[in-house]
């Protein structure tokens, strides 16, 4: 018997005061009555004690309750799955009618079937093509039986039976079953069978070295396996295009090795594709059991010895054992050759290798053709040159990553999202590239750079001195406010019309109309001198009410009659569908009395009809827009081409008045003339090189994070550079230019390595010259800095911890993301390093895994035995009410021995 509480033992002290009371009693009874019935009472008030103290007596429990886990991964065959539903049901038969069960399915995570047939019913739906792949990915034995034990009642004996191929992708089972065997549970296994279809396997593609220079060999090492003898070819594809072939004999469920020798042709982060076939046998007489080896031209005359040039920033993953699968995660018949192959997801293996070469410029103008004569020079100064128009801009920081240098020669912000700006941005500041701007009328303040984040890093801004002379001009803005404009897009035509504000002159005037059912004067037509008040008018813009555009468009006209200005102009911007009214007839007469109309059309619900009407008789130029967030930057650029007064036109002379790497050997060397250029302000980070001879900017650069900015305002194509397109030393100065502004490596040789798995990315970085053993603690400052950017750019912060002198280690939560991008980042010695992965398929595609040893010792389950075995268990039994029975008993006894 066991005491739950203890401190109702204080209560026998009673006891004595009745012990007392026994020798003053005037009771009449017999001696021995006195003393039995004391007795009886004492020993009540013990029993009551004692039942206080809630006692307890151990009682053995024939009581099982059996849990039944089924391992439903790929990487076990079906069939064999359903076979345990029939073990199952009938060990459920041999159970006796208190027992209970629990039907348990793992995969990725785990799933509870209310009855074997419901699993049965669930595995057939799969065994007919609809898998769910997703969760049949991953085998996590040891979440399968941590929540075995979740299920087991109290006061049951216990017997969990795994079903499984003894596989597991995730934490060893050995934690579990040690878990569930303190509790007193016993742990059986029943041993499935794997994947009993035909099957090959790429699992791993290692490229040594990792970085590479431009014509070198590199040596591709590749993983296969099959589940049976079988003939296979191995391709290694790049950018499409087979570029070796491979026989090579499976053994089944052997892990065999080929390594192909390729040559890196192509600069930057390159993708290296290695894919596994079936291939048929010949029969007799046949030229043998697999393809002949097979190579490109390219590569039997590779040389090895390539030039030595220094390694880029950009770590490819696939080098320390990342790799990454080309292909969907589907089941499929057949490969392309017709033999039956089971999974897609594991026939292909990607990785990375990172070859330095040539500096990589990429180019963007709405012509490219107009820059053929530039990349041309460019090609013959051993620089590679990629001209693309505006559709051309990457997508992402990793496609950006693989260019050296971006050259915005014409192309307008209007044509760039917002977060392609701040790509740009950060891949100046965070990654060490290199932007140029050339001048055209697409540039500048004129293609709506004024206050976005390129502006921010190019030495030159788009206001220009206020004092230049220039032609006066009057506009008037003309926004939408109705209620469809509310939140956002009402908030960005204000910032809109503040920034086209900023780019006027005190001798240029500036109105702002509002319409919703009708006209609102934010602000009058006056002088652009006064920023501050036609801002605060500006703010009172709020959205509401119905759409009449032609109101405000009137009340904008009878602004613009009463201006002297040289240049009057309209901004009309809209949303939806105006009232009726006649549009055309207005805008005619405006054209008449010497006012141009520009229109934004903002979002698929604007009049794109009207609105492009109006811009047509207007004589101005027509916007289409989805995304309210391009509207400043198409107001500052219709403001900055209104007012066309930011481009000078004729022949300038270049004036050397800076000194810089990039001007070295031409310091007595006549340039040529320029025949335009947009006129610009230095910013007072710039250091600017050349001028116009009428003291403007020319040519600036200024250093921009871990890059470097440049500004050059005249052109580089016939319009405005016929001249430098001439000149002799064109392609070496330029060529000059660029290798100042491409990104360099800052790496000091710093060893990155990165290991992964199904769930995380692990980053060790090795000082060179002072790495050691791992201190005990890993305490230490480190000057590291890391963030991982996902696929769409976002950034977020991750721990650098240091592990040992010189050694400091960073891990990445995969989550979802195929592909990350991860920068480290030192700015003590201001060194940045690139590591990009590409995430492995799930490990539960790998063939030939290893048998978990944490399930070696476990019995063989058979059905029949389900309860022969039974563990003893016994429950905790209260004994209180009893105690209680006893003590009233004992009492009601004590008072008849005194009372009959």
């Amino acid at each position: 018997m066991g005491l739950t509480e203890t401190w109702p033992l204080w209560g026998l002290l009673v006891l004595l005061p009745m012990a007392a009371g026994l020798w003053a009693t005037l009771t009449d009874r017999s001696r021995g009555k006195r003393w039995a019935s004391f007795g009886l009472r004492a020993l009540a008030v013990v029993l009551l004690v004692l039942a206080l103290c809630r006692p307890t007596a151990p009682q053995r429990v024939d009581r099982l309750h059996a849990v039944f886990v089924v391992d439903v991964s790929a990487s076990v065959d079906l069939d064999s799955a359903r076979a345990a539903v029939g073990a199952i049901e009938a060990a459920i038969e041999a159970l006796e009618p208190g027992d209970t069960h629990a039907v348990l399915a793992v995969g990725a995570g785990l799933r509870s079937f209310a009855s074997p047939a419901a699993l049965d019913e669930t595995l057939t739906r799969w065994a007919g093509g609809a898998g769910d792949d997703r969760f049949r990915a991953a085998t996590d034995l040891s979440a399968a039986l941590r929540a075995a034990q979740l299920t087991i009642p109290d006061a049951a004996a216990a017997q969990v039976v795994l079903f499984t191929d003894r596989r597991s992708t995730g934490e060893g089972a050995a934690a579990g079953v040690a878990a569930l065997e303190r509790q007193g549970a016993e742990v059986w296994v029943r041993p499935l069978a794997g994947l009993s279809v035909p099957e090959v396997a790429v699992t791993g593609l290692a490229a040594s070295p990792a970085f590479a220079h431009e014509g070198e060999v590199v040596r591709l090492t590749a993983e296969v396996v099959g589940n049976r003898d079988t003939a296979a070819e191995l391709r290694i594809v790049h950018r499409g295009v087979v570029v070796a072939r491979r026989g090579v004999t499976l053994r089944a469920d052997e892990r065999q090795t080929v390594a192909v020798n390729v040559p890196m042709l192509t600069p930057g982060r390159t993708l290296w594709t290695a894919e596994i076939a079936p291939v048929a046998v010949p029969g007799p007489g046949g030229s043998g059991a697999a393809p002949a080896d097979r190579g490109t031209p390219a590569q039997a005359g590779a040389d090895s010895g390539a030039s030595a040039r220094s390694s880029e920033i950009s770590e490819g993953s696939g080098g320390s054992g990342s790799s990454r699968v080309s292909g969907g995660a589907g089941v499929s018949g057949e490969t392309a050759g017709g033999l039956p192959d089971y999974f897609v997801v594991n026939n292909a293996v990607s990785t990375t290798v990172h070859v330095s070469g040539r500096p990589r410029v990429l180019v963007l103008h709405g012509d490219p053709r107009a820059m053929r004569g530039f990349a041309t020079a460019m090609e013959k100064q051993d620089l590679v040159v990629e001209v693309r128009p505006a559709e051309g801009v990457p997508g992402s920081l990793e496609e950006l990553l693989v260019f050296d240098a971006v050259v915005l020669a014409d192309v307008a912000a209007t044509e760039l999202r917002p977060a392609q700006l701040g790509m740009l941005k950060r891949y100046v500041a965070d990654f060490g590239g290199g932007l140029a701007m050339l001048g055209s009328e697409n540039s500048f303040g004129l293609g709506g750079y004024y206050g976005t984040a390129v502006e921010d890093v190019l030495p030159l801004s788009s206001r220009f001195e206020q004092e230049k002379e220039k032609p006066s001009m009057a506009m008037v803005l003309v926004i939408d406010k109705s209620g469809s404009m509310g939140g956002l897009p009402i908030a960005l035509a204000r910032q809109a019309a503040k920034a086209a504000v900023d780019l006027l002159g005190p001798q240029d005037q500036v109105g702002v109309v509002g319409f919703d059912g009708q006209a609102f004067v934010a602000a009058p037509l006056q002088s652009a001198s006064d920023r501050a008040g036609i801002k605060s008018a500006i703010d009172r813009l709020g959205a509401g009410g119905g759409t009449f555009m032609y109101a405000g468009m009137d009340a904008a006209r009878q602004m613009l009659d009463t201006a002297s200005a040289r240049i009057k102009h309209m901004i009309v911007l809209g949303d939806g569908v105006s009232q009726a009214a006649d549009h055309a007839g207005l805008a005619q007469q405006l054209v008449d009395s010497g006012v141009t109309i520009s229109t934004v059309a903002l979002g698929g619900g604007a009049d794109q009809a009207l609105m492009s009407m109006i811009a047509e008789i207007g004589r101005g130029r027509y916007y289409l827009t989805m995304d309210p967030a391009s509207v400043p930057q198409i107001f500052t650029r219709e403001t900055m081409q209104a007012s066309r007064s930011a481009i000078k036109e004729d022949l300038f002379a270049a004036v050397r008045v800076g000194d810089h790497p990039l001007l070295s050997g031409y310091e007595n060397t006549e340039l040529p003339f320029t025949l335009g250029y947009v006129m610009t302000r230095a910013r007072p980070t710039a250091q600017v090189l050349l001028n116009t001879d009428t003291g403007d900017p020319l040519l600036a650069v200024n250093p921009f994070g871990l890059g470097q900015g440049m500004a050059f305002t005249g052109d580089l194509t016939a319009k405005w550079g016929g001249e430098w397109l001439a000149w002799s030393g064109f392609g070496k100065f330029w060529s000059q230019a660029m290798r100042a502004l491409v990104r360099r490596p800052n790496t000091d040789m710093l060893e990155v390595q990165t290991s992964a798995t199904d769930r995380s990315l692990r980053i060790e970085v090795v000082e060179p010259g002072v790495a050691g053993e791992a201190t005990a603690s890993g305490a230490g400052v480190t000057p590291w800095r890391a963030e991982v950017l996902d696929g769409a750019g976002r950034a977020e912060a991750i721990e650098v911890r240091p592990v040992g002198v010189g050694r400091y280690v960073a891990e990445v939560g995969l989550g979802k993301s195929e592909r990350l991008t991860v920068r480290l980042h030192d700015p003590v010695r201001n060194r940045v390093r690139v590591v990009q992965h590409d995430r492995p398929y799930p490990a539960e595609y790998r063939l030939a895994a290893e048998p978990d040893p944490g399930l070696a010792a476990q019995q063989v389950f058979e059905a029949e035995a389900i309860r022969s075995a039974l563990p003893e268990v016994r429950k905790a039994v209260s004994l209180t009410p009893w105690l209680v029975l006893l003590a009233i008993g004992c009492f009601t006894g004590g008072v008849l021995l005194r009372r009959v």
